[in-house]
């Protein structure tokens, strides 16, 4: 029998809970037998776990960050919404949930009752329909809150779930999943849409897009509505959008003029880039204000064919003067005479690059230390040639005087 012992101020000291998040659920119950009628962990502000199975649940009640996690219990009994939804509602000082497991629309009703609430990530929840609770009522209710800055929603939302009017009223960062035209709906009413993140989160639990122009139009609506206040994109795509070059459907972000923070993940080779340097250039001349961007065009493929052309780093050196952090394919070997390339006196960072066999790393590195001499950090990720996805050879460059 596991018996757990713990000196008379530990409970106290407690403020991070994350080891053994498997266990952390028969932790609490432990302590909570070993002081019966003394609060629990009265300091304790982050916690993170994973629940097996029914169990009453006892949570500290000035926690301000919680990770739930109750997909295990599939496997073994239902819970009731009595137990863990109810113990969390009662969380007064809550500001941050995050929620991974299957998710019915009386149990949202559950969260909206923590009132503090500025973070609620949902993109792990599935949606469960009941008919005593309908999903836009619980939906409405969430868009009350008063506080929520950050939202990510759940799988399986429909049109016909979103019924609210004029919601979320402070809503900036927002993250969705699967169908493109939930986002064009849910963009339209909110009361006042200046968010300055989002992000496309797509798994093979999404719902298949409806057609190839939906995230075209999505992204029309999101420029048309938040073109003043947005400042990040991220993209990491795996099923959801039909085979259509993406570069169209990336155009209206280019309208973006103020966006700081770029990012986009393709995890099937269906999603074909190219032209991708044709891209990249116009969103460096788009983007002056760019800081971070990251552009991984392939992830389940070695095949280098979506990458840029090396005089790309020229040209995002040349029209983005803020950019910190790069990650980046290259596709071609010919690196520009060094002679030919002007001296920049850019401040970016960090940069990664992945590049086909055959590149000379040391022209390479003479080219980098012409247009970035302040980096503090590069990696390069040598493509092996082959059909699978295997990380290759890694340089690093300490220097760009001295190579590896």
């Amino acid at each position: 029998m596991h018996v757990i012992s713990l000196d008379e101020d530990y409970h106290i000291r407690l403020s991070n809970y994350f080891r053994d998040i498997s266990q952390a659920s028969h932790f609490l119950h432990e302590v909570s037998a070993i002081r019966p009628g003394v609060i629990l962990f009265p300091n304790l502000r982050t916690l993170r776990f994973i629940i097996t199975g029914p169990e009453n649940f006892i949570l500290p009640v000035l926690l301000r960050q919680l990770d739930i996690d109750i997909t295990k219990t599939i496997l073994s009994a239902p819970l009731t919404q009595d137990s863990y939804l109810a113990a969390i509602s009662q969380l007064s000082a809550l500001e941050s949930l995050t929620f991974t497991g299957f998710l019915s629309s009386p149990e949202i009703l559950h969260l909206t009752q923590c009132k503090q609430l500025r973070e609620l990530y949902l993109h792990q929840a599935r949606l469960i329909r009941t008919d005593d609770v309908p999903c836009s009522d619980a939906i409405r209710e969430l868009s009350t809150l008063p506080t929520l800055e950050k939202l990510s929603i759940p799988i399986w939302l429909q049109e016909q779930d979103l019924s609210f009017t004029a919601g979320f009223c402070c809503l900036k960062e927002l993250g969705v999943s699967g169908d493109p035209v939930i986002v064009t709906e849910f963009l339209r009413k909110l009361s006042d849409p200046n968010l300055r993140a989002i992000t496309f989160h797509d798994h093979y639990n999404s719902r298949p897009t409806r057609e190839p122009g939906a995230y075209r139009q999505s992204l029309d609506t999101l420029c048309t509505l938040c073109r003043s206040s947005l400042r990040k994109v991220v993209f990491s795509v795996a099923y959801g959008i039909p085979e259509t070059p993406l570069v169209d459907v990336l155009q209206p972000l280019l309208q973006l003029d103020l966006l700081e923070h770029f990012e986009i993940a393709l995890y099937h080779r269906m999603y074909i880039m190219y032209p991708i340097t044709t891209y990249v250039v116009q969103a460096a001349s788009a983007w002056p204000s760019l800081r971070t961007l990251r552009l991984d065009t392939c992830k389940s493929y070695s095949n280098i064919d979506n990458g840029c052309r090396i005089e790309t780093l020229i040209s995002l050196a040349r029209s983005c003067p803020r950019l910190v952090h790069l990650e980046i394919q290259v596709y071609d070997r010919n690196i520009p005479s060094i002679s030919d390339c002007p001296h920049l006196n850019h401040g970016l960072e960090v940069l990664k690059l992945r590049t086909p066999q055959g590149l000379d790393l040391v022209l390479l590195a003479r080219l980098l230390d012409r247009i970035f001499p302040t980096l503090d950090l590069v990696k390069v990720v040598v493509d092996n040639g082959g059909e699978e996805d295997v990380p290759g050879r890694i340089v690093h460059m300490f220097h760009m005087a001295h190579i590896v």
